[in-house]
Parts: C-alpha cells; structure tokens; sequence
C-alpha cells in the first residue's frame, strides 16, 4: 500500500471511531487558535490588530519577515513574528538526489507547505483533513478564497469611501448645524461598524473621529456669545459733562408789597399805578448805577417826606458837612472838604457839581493806574474807593437841595421829581434797558417766579432784582429790600440736575457694527479636515456728543436703535438713560470651541 493510501486508510478508520471527541476538540482548538489577532510594526508603521489570516497573507507577500515586530492580542512586548508564525525555509540544494518511480508519484500528489499552511490558516482543513488535498485541489480551494477575501476588502474600502463622501456632501447640502446634515456621518458609519464588529482599527478610529465630530457640532450650535463686556451706565458720565450756569441752577419765589410807597402817595394825593414790573438783572449793576437807584429813592422819600423847617434843614446841613468823605493820600480831598465846610443852602447846587466832577477825574486817575503795580497800584485803589464815597455824598447834596426847593415852596415838588427823572432817572432807565434784564411776571397778588436764576437770598437780591412802578407817568425803580416795599422773603429751591440734563443736545456723530467675523471650528475625520463655520453675532454703537463737545461718548444700541437714529439726529434723554456707555466699539469674546477663521 502506498504512502499516501495508508494515511487515507488511517484517518478514515479515525473518523469512523464512534468516539469522535478528541477531534472535535482539536477542530475547536484550531478555530479558537485561528480567531487570534496580532498587531504589526511594518515600515516604521504600526498596523493591525489582523487576524492569523490577514498576517499569514502579509507573510505570503513578503510583507511580513520573521524577524517583523509581532504583539499578539493581549502582550505588552513586541516579539518576532517567527515565533507565532511559520516561515518557509530558503534551502538551496547544491545536488538533485535521484528519486524512485513510488517516491516521484507520491511527490507529485504532495502539497506544496505554503499552501498547505493556508488551508489551515483560513480554516479550509485541519491537520487530519489537509493531506487528502492535492496539489491542484488546494491551488483551485485558495485561489477561490483568496479571491472571494479580495473582494470583501475592494467592497469594504468602496463601501465606507462612498458613505465618507456622500455623507460630506449631504453634510455641505444640509449644512453642519442641521440634525439631519451633522449626524449622517456618525449615524451611517455607526451602523456600518456595528454590522461588522471585525472592521480594522483604522474604521474604529474613523468611526470614534466622526462622533467627536459631531460631539462637535452639537457644541458649536450651543455655543453663546455673550454681550461685549466693559459696558456701565452713562448717567454718571453724563452728570459730569453738565455745567449748569451759577445764574441759572435754582427756581426762586417771592412777593411784591408796594404798600409803604403807596400810603405815603396818598398823604399827598398822588394816585399810586396799578402796573409792577419785576426785573432779573443778568448781572450785579455798577457802582454808577446802583448810585443812581439810591439818588431816586432819595428823591422820592425828600419829595414825599413831610415839609421841613429851616432849623432841620441847617441841622441836616451841619450833620452832612461832618459827613465828608476824608483821604488824607489825596491832595484833592483836603480843598473839597474846605468847600463843603463854607456851604450855603443857596448854593447846593455849585457843591454838587463840584463833588460829582472830583468823584469821576478820581475814577480816571484809578483806571489809568491800576495796570502799573507797586504803588500806583495802590494809590488807584484807594483813589476809587474815594470817588464811590464822592458819589454817594453827593446823593445826600441832592437831598439836602431838595429839602431846601420844597421847604421854600411846596410846589417844587412835582419839579424836583421831573428834574430827576428827566436826567439821572432817564439814565437809569435806559441802562436796564440796554443790559437786556429779564422781565418777570407778577400775578394781581404781587407773588412771582423766577424759574432759573442764581441763589438769591435778601442780600443778593438787591443787587439782581428791581422793582418798577410808575408815579405821576415817570418810571421809579426800587431795589429789593427798599424802604418803600413791604416784601417778603424770597426762597431759592436748587433745580434738579435732570431738568438741565433734559435739555442737553447729544447729537449722533457716527454708526459703529462691530461683529460679524467668521469663526470655525476644524477637526480631522479621517484623512480630510471638516470644518463648523459659524459668524460672530453684529453689535451697533453710536457714537454722540454735544455740539462743543472735544470727544464723544460710544453707547451700546440695537440695530432698531442705530436705524432711528441717522448720523446728525439728537438722541433723548430718556433714551440715552437706558443705554451703556463703553470705552470703544467692541465685540463679545469668541466662545469654544471656536477659534478666528484665517
């Protein structure tokens, strides 16, 4: 029997053995054996895990050497491959032995050992079975499985290349932040994997890529972008821009009583005028001035006072000349008062004028050296001081020439008061005129309200505030607090810093949009980089000031806000109360996981 009949003939008889057990096992142990994976390090490259299969075709390639780096599933040391896998054996034979006609048959029928290791490997027989394969069986079995393996891989590689590609373009046509367009790859390439659970590393890889991918998307779809920070509140800004007039912070009331002048026209039958002016001077009035309404209120108390006898009137006369005026720095001062010690009643007038003249050429020599300093300086200062006395003094001249008129005729009366009004009066009036003082109403009552003025109280008032009326057709001008008025106090009320505010004219100078970058977020899937883009969110600014304003003042808007309001409109401010003030136009801070697109 041959060689070849006789192992036929054993392992019939071995599988005709009812007790068939230990081969089972065997089969089982191989199966279990080939299930195996190992992870190769091939051309500075680490590849796998691979089943037994995959290596033994890397082995047939030449892919893989004995001396390969090989880690089975489970090591943690890389070992050669021979030492899990068989290598043929490069035997060079320098001699052919000759051989029988049995042994060249039996040659013939022999499996060539690669493929004999293959049909093992690939599960197509065992050790009991892979003998009774021939030479052209085995070449017929691999070839087809080979094959058939070539093809499952050529399918694998066109299946996830195709779902790869398709997916990306119905991501690009659906757009990453759709449900539908972001998971196609993750739902797709899931499936794909859980079908096959014996997909390489490389489609684990893919697979875990593209839900990190998505774990991505969903992210930059709940990304928030905050407002733009470093914003506060533009009241206080807008209190500290405010400059309210000292003439104009405070709402000031009061009441005219003109009934001490009137009682005193009645004595003498004067009708007093139903008419009151009130008049708000834009400024405290001159010494010249304000002598002029003292000079009228002396006319009028002289005019309206009971008739004096000569002894009164030489008694006023004595205490006047002990009244002078004294500088003993000026030369002028001692001759003037020398004159006024010689005064006659009858010649008041010629003393009058004589005062007047030394007050006014003592107010010239004081403005033409009070710009020299040192002790021209000095002697200007007390010289003006010395001509306001002069003036005053000769008010009392007036007065004291008045008493005389009307004690030597009572009807000088009317005179005396036409003489004033025709010349200093007149003067006075056209005065109040010219500085354009403000007329303040006065109810039938005599109350009145200055809705802005300065803080006036009873001494301030005198020199901002007059009273007008009228006596026999000529204007009288009383100062507040004149004996002739029976006034009572006025009371100032700070106005509130809103109502000024209010009236400010915050104008738009410019239109700011900050925002609108583009922002992506890249991941590598695969050997393809996938890109989230996604625009920063638009911030509207205006930029306002007022129309002598150096700089501006950038307030936060909306885009309704920043369309209302055109470049060269005013901005309320009500409204402007409501917004933010900000250093400079910016924007909100790129949240992750985005980054600022190149």
């Amino acid at each position: 029997m041959s060689e070849f009949a006789k192992t036929k003939h054993r392992q019939s008889a071995c599988l005709s053995v009812p007790h068939r057990q230990p081969y089972l096992d065997l089969i089982f142990s191989a199966s279990t054996h080939l299930m195996r994976q190992f992870t190769l390090y091939i051309d500075n490259e680490v590849r796998g895990p691979h089943t037994e299969a995959e290596v033994q075709e890397l082995i047939n390639l030449g892919t893989v050497v004995p001396d390969s780096p090989c880690m089975p599933e489970g090591a943690t040391e890389w070992l050669p491959a021979s030492q899990f896998f068989t290598f043929a054996a490069k035997i060079k034979l320098s001699k052919r032995l000759e051989a029988n006609e049995e042994e060249i048959a039996l040659e013939a029928n022999r499996l060539n050992p690669d493929d004999r290791r293959k049909l093992m490997m690939y599960g197509l027989a065992d050790a009991a079975t892979v003998d009774q394969i021939n030479q052209t069986q085995a070449s017929t079995i691999l070839a087809e499985h080979e094959n058939n393996l070539k093809q499952i891989n050529k399918k694998n590689k066109i299946i996830v290349g195709t779902i790869f590609v398709l997916t990306l373009l119905t991501t690009v046509s659906f757009g990453v932040f759709t449900d539908i367009g972001g998971s196609l790859v993750g739902k797709v390439v899931g499936q794909f994997i859980k079908d096959d659970p014996k997909l390489p590393d490389s489609m684990r890889r893919f697979s875990n890529e593209t839900q990190r991918f998505q774990e991505l998307r969903t992210e930059s779809q709940n990304a928030v972008f905050a407002k733009p920070t470093g914003g506060q509140s533009i009241q206080p800004s807008l209190n500290a821009r405010l400059k309210i007039p000292a003439t104009t912070g405070y709402s000031v009331n009061g009441k005219v009583d003109l009934k001490p002048l009137n009682e005193m026209l009645k004595r003498w039958g004067i009708k007093p005028d139903s008419e009151i002016k009130l008049y708000l001077l834009p400024s405290e009035a001159p010494a010249e001035v304000s002598q002029k309404i003292t000079d009228q209120a002396a006319v009028l108390e002289t005019i309206l006072a009971p008739v004096a006898d000569i002894a009164t009137l030489e008694k006023i006369k004595s205490d006047l000349i002990s009244s002078f005026p004294i500088e003993t720095t000026i030369t002028e001062s001692t001759a003037l008062q020398t004159e006024i010690k010689n005064l006659k009643l009858n010649e008041v007038r010629a003393s009058i004028e004589r005062v007047e003249y030394a007050a006014r050429e003592a107010t010239r020599v004081a403005q033409e050296n009070e710009s020299k300093g040192g002790p021209a300086a000095e002697d200007a200062k007390i010289r003006r001081s010395w001509g306001n006395n002069l003036r005053a003094f000769a008010g009392k001249l007036r007065d004291l020439e008045n008493r005389f008129q009307i004690w030597s005729n009572p009807n000088n009366r009317k005179k005396v008061w036409s003489e004033f009004n025709s010349g200093p009066g007149s003067e006075l009036a056209a005065w109040i005129l010219s500085t354009e003082a403000k007329l303040i109403p006065v109810n039938e009552t005599g109350e009145f309200t200055i809705p802005e003025c300065a803080n006036l109280d009873k001494n301030t008032a005198a020199n901002s505030i007059l009273v007008s009326t009228r006596i026999n057709g000529d204007s009288v001008f009383l100062a507040w607090g004149s004996k002739f008025l029976a006034s009572q106090e006025i009371q100032s009320t700070q106005i509130p810093r809103d109502v000024f505010l209010a009236r400010e004219q915050y104008k738009v100078t410019t239109h700011t949009i900050t925002g609108n970058r583009p922002l992506v977020v890249r991941y590598r899937v695969g050997d393809r980089e996938l890109s989230i883009r996604r625009n920063s969110p638009k911030w509207y600014f205006l930029n306002v000031a007022r129309e002598k304003d150096s700089d501006s003042l950038v307030v936060l808007v909306s885009a309704e806000l920043q369309e209302k309001y055109p470049v060269g409109s005013v901005v309320p401010y009500s409204v402007l109360l409501d917004l933010e003030l900000f250093p400079r136009p910016t924007e909100s801070i790129t949240p992750s996981p985005f980054t600022a697109a190149e």
